[in-house]
């Protein structure tokens, strides 16, 4: 039979008792805190764990053009231009509200025609250009102007009107493609006029003042379609897309310096720089590629990614992570992808469990499908990295997200998500082991 207990065994067992109730709550949080951080390396299997879903916004007439706005706020606001024939067209200011999730549109009238191409100012919030077209006579008679966003007070509030400012000549040309602003000068843009690119001064008052042509003589390949300022080098170069072909000018000598021949075999559609790396450039085309060049050594490709089935109409560059790609295509699909073997941040490796683990691999991230049509227009925030906004031609703006688990990637904090997931998770086993022996030892006791 069990001797009885003294007073002294009672004591030690009621506080052994109450010590093993706080082991087991100790553990029991630890467990939940361990099961929350482990269920993060799900990402390792490319699980979306965000909730986060896109917001969808219709704009009153049908568009293929946009473009994001520097804000002072750190607001992420976009810019739109409606595409009609029939109805008045359109500049569509939109502001996003994080905090909300919530899109706030202001409207204005675009008298001069339809529009097709806008861009704004990288240096300042207010100045937008157009690029349209008109009707006159039974011609179609291209456009551009620059235009200048005003607050106006009025009795409900304070509302955007857009003023005008100056206009380019465009006369003797059919077509105007894009007008671009200088990244780092309110002054200088270029503009692409059929075959010709075509640099502009302004004035203080952003009229313009001078113009410099550059005609490509090559009419067999036919106009220019699309062209970039090159962020490197003092902005000194561009880059414009004709036909099936890439060629670079130098702005001071107003000579080709490049040439990429056969970039795309169906046409080039759209050009874009790497931000921070020189020298590398991403081009989309109608053969459902997007693909990559370093403008040093053009007759060799460096990457191709093919995620499209039907054309790509424009590829965009993150301002700040250049791994990440957007593109959009007539196949109403918006695609997120990864280069990073071709970024400036370079891919880091850690070993774990004998692998070597990459922290975000070249190829798709994410596949959005939340248009029904072509989808002509994607930008990336101008303050927000993870933030950015795509416009399909029935006027659908869709705001959106990049994963959180490619953010994490991109942000190299995997690893160690994954070591604190494991380093709680075995320290849970060991306050059970410990926790169980001290109860066999209990029940000994008694």
């Amino acid at each position: 039979m069990r001797p009885d207990l003294n007073e002294r065994s009672l004591s030690i067992g009621d506080s052994s008792v109450q010590l093993l109730r706080n082991c087991y709550c100790f553990t029991g949080h630890l467990i939940i805190h361990s099961w929350r951080l482990h269920s993060k390396s799900l990402i390792r299997m490319n699980i979306d764990v965000d909730n986060e879903h896109s917001l969808i916004f219709g704009l009153d007439l049908q568009a293929r053009s946009l473009a994001a706005v520097t804000s002072k706020n750190d607001k992420s606001i976009f810019i739109a231009g409606t595409q009609s024939l029939k109805f008045p067209n359109q500049v569509c200011y939109m502001e996003f509200d994080d905090e909300l999730n919530q899109l706030s549109k202001h409207s204005m009238a675009h008298c001069p025609g339809e529009i097709w191409h806008i861009s704004t100012c990288p240096n300042r919030s207010d100045l937008f250009a157009t690029c349209f077209q008109s009707v006159s006579c039974d011609k179609l008679l291209p456009g551009c102007r620059i235009w200048k966003l005003c607050d106006v007070e009025e009795e409900k509030g304070t509302t955007i009107e857009m003023q005008s400012l100056s206009e380019l000549d465009t006369n003797g040309y059919r077509q105007i493609a894009c007008f671009v602003w200088n990244p780092q000068s309110t002054y200088c843009a270029f503009a692409l006029l059929d075959d010709s690119l075509v640099f502009t001064d302004l004035d203080s008052d952003l009229r313009v003042i001078a113009t410099n042509k550059v005609a490509t003589n090559n009419k067999a390949i036919g106009r220019l379609t699309a062209g970039r300022w090159d962020p490197h080098h003092d902005c000194s170069a561009v880059a414009v897309a004709s036909g099936n072909s890439v060629s670079g000018w130098d702005i001071r000598s107003l000579s080709q310096t490049y040439c990429i021949e056969n970039a795309h075999i169906l046409g080039v559609k759209d050009l874009d720089f790497n931000p921070n790396r020189p020298y590398l450039l991403a081009t989309a085309g109608f053969d459902c590629q997007i693909c990559f060049w370093d403008t040093r050594q053009t007759k060799e490709k460096l990457l191709s990614l093919c995620h499209h089935s039907h054309w790509v109409f424009m590829v965009k560059y993150n301002l700040v992570h250049d791994q990440l790609l957007l593109s959009c295509s007539s196949d109403s699909k918006v695609v997120l992808s990864c280069a990073s073997s071709l970024s400036s941040e370079q891919l880091e490796t850690s070993q774990q469990n004998g692998q070597e683990e990459s922290s975000l691999a070249d190829g798709i991230v994410k596949v959005y499908n939340d248009h029904e049509e072509s989808v002509y227009c994607c930008e990336w925030s101008a303050c927000d990295p993870w933030l950015f906004a795509s416009l399909s031609y029935d006027g659908r703006l869709v705001v959106s997200r990049v994963p959180r688990y490619a953010k994490y990637r991109v942000l190299q904090i995997y690893s160690q998500i994954v070591l604190a997931s494991r380093f709680f998770f075995y320290c849970s086993l060991i306050l059970l082991t410990i926790s169980f022996l001290f109860q066999e030892r209990l029940i000994i006791m008694y």
